[in-house]
Parts: C-alpha cells; structure tokens; sequence
C-alpha cells in the first residue's frame, strides 16, 4: 500500500482530523531519530481506512529530511483507553494506534508496533511523511 498521511503534533481530535497524530508527551515518546518510542495514532475510517499490516511489512516515516524505516512486529488488540502502548522504550520503536468498531469487538484498539531498521537521506518513497 502507497500511501502518503500528513502528520501533526498531538493527538487531540483537531489534529486527528487533519491526519495522523503525533504523541507528543516527552515522559513516554520521543520525535523519530531520538532513542525511545514514537506513537502514531489516526482514526480507522479515515487515513488508516485499510491500513492491513502484517509482520515484516515496512512503514517509512519522514523527519527533518531523513526516512526512518520502521517494519512490524506484532499487531494486537485492546480496550479504547488501554494506555499501555504509549509507553517509554529503550530502543528506537513506532507503535500505530487506531480506535474501531466491530459487532464483535465493539470498541477497541488496534496497535502494530513496529522496530526501526534504518534511516537514510537518501530518496525513497515516504508512507508518512
């Protein structure tokens, strides 16, 4: 999948509807390129309408004119206000996060944590710019 998402500081519903949402609470996340973990969200109807990621599968993230390539690890499910995904790492790490609903779910949260492989200045096809 080939999509590009705009990405803006917090994750406050103004932001959300713009695009993708940045954590942006220093004591859990950090800006891509710091050691530490950064927190995507974006709701599941919109910019992550069909978002399907499987282990492996690689995401690139643009800050600052370099490409950070991160690639899944795992995907699971849990409640809508299960924090525990926004949590200090000690490696670099992106975890996305999205809320939807489903007849036998309900309301939950989908998170896919991914690791980072590389960063490069070089040109490459940003996901996320």
């Amino acid at each position: 999948m080939n999509k590009k998402f705009p990405v803006y500081w917090g994750t406050d519903e103004d932001s959300l509807k713009k695009g993708v949402g940045m954590y942006s609470d220093k004591r859990y996340t950090v800006i891509p390129g710091k050691k530490g973990h950064v927190v995507l969200s974006g709701h599941r109807d919109t910019v992550f309408d069909g978002l399907d990621l499987s282990a492996g599968d690689e995401i690139v993230v643009e800050f600052n004119k370099t490409l950070y390539v991160y690639a899944v690890e795992k995907k699971w499910i849990t409640h809508t206000e299960d924090q525990s995904v926004i949590v200090p790492t000690e490696t670099e790490q992106l975890t996305l996060t999205t809320v939807t609903r489903s007849i036998i779910w309900g309301m939950h949260r989908i998170a896919t944590s991914y690791k980072q492989r590389e960063s490069t200045n070089e040109e490459h096809l940003p996901i996320m710019p």
